[in-house]
């Protein structure tokens, strides 16, 4: 169970992270790992989460600590959000803070959730999935990868070397084959579907029941 958890929260294209009370790291998914790699701002410190900026590292231990004592309660509702700018950079990174009911049980104090969102980081779209459960050709998977990443139809055919109008004769195919019918409506139903998900496959043909 715990190894199905675990590779489950992998797949997640945002950070999650299982903290104690004083911000020593008793999880982090693959996604929040990566983030901290890049210190933009945060990272690790003796296995505890830390901040640059030394008053919103005090904030963010005066949000989590009504988290445990909601957990202690048993509530599950957040307590509270940062935006951590990066150190000479637009980037930045987002947290949520929320308890855990009931973990104090376990591990003698509740444990703490955290949710980090980096916008900023490319986003990271399955090829597999576009071609192999959308049935897109490789050059239309290539172009809804580039505009999931915020180029514009002229930018990513510019990108792929190919002209405008072939690059809206591909997105007109998109959208049949993903049951789309305008950009906005193909970049929500990519980053809130399977292509969002950070797995691979093998090369057996993908399948999705009911598509038309």
């Amino acid at each position: 169970m715990i190894r199905a958890l675990t590779r489950a929260l992998d797949a997640v294209p945002h950070g999650v992270l299982v903290v104690s009370s004083e911000l020593r790291i008793r999880y982090l998914n693959r996604t929040a790992c990566d983030a901290l790699a890049r210190n933009r701002g945060i990272g690790l410190r003796n296995d505890s989460l830390a901040i640059v900026d030394k008053l919103l590292d005090q904030r963010l231990h005066e949000l989590v600590a009504p988290a445990v004592e909601k957990g202690r309660q048993g509530h599950d509702h957040a307590s509270g959000g940062l935006f951590i700018n990066a150190p000479m950079s637009r980037e930045r990174i987002e947290l949520i803070i929320a308890p855990v009911p009931d973990s104090a049980a376990r591990n003698g104090e509740p444990d703490v959730l955290i949710y980090l969102f980096d916008a900023d980081s490319p986003r990271q779209v399955s090829f597999d999935v576009l071609t192999g459960i959308y049935g897109l050709t490789q050059t239309e998977a290539k172009l809804t990868q580039l505009m999931t990443n915020g180029m514009t139809l002229d930018d990513a055919a510019e990108e792929l070397q190919i002209s405008i109008n072939t690059a809206r004769t591909h997105l007109k195919h998109i959208f049949h084959k993903t049951g789309s019918n305008r950009q906005t409506e193909l970049l929500h139903r990519i980053e809130c579907g399977p292509a969002s998900l950070l797995i691979g496959f093998d090369g057996a043909q993908l399948e999705m029941s009911g598509r038309r």
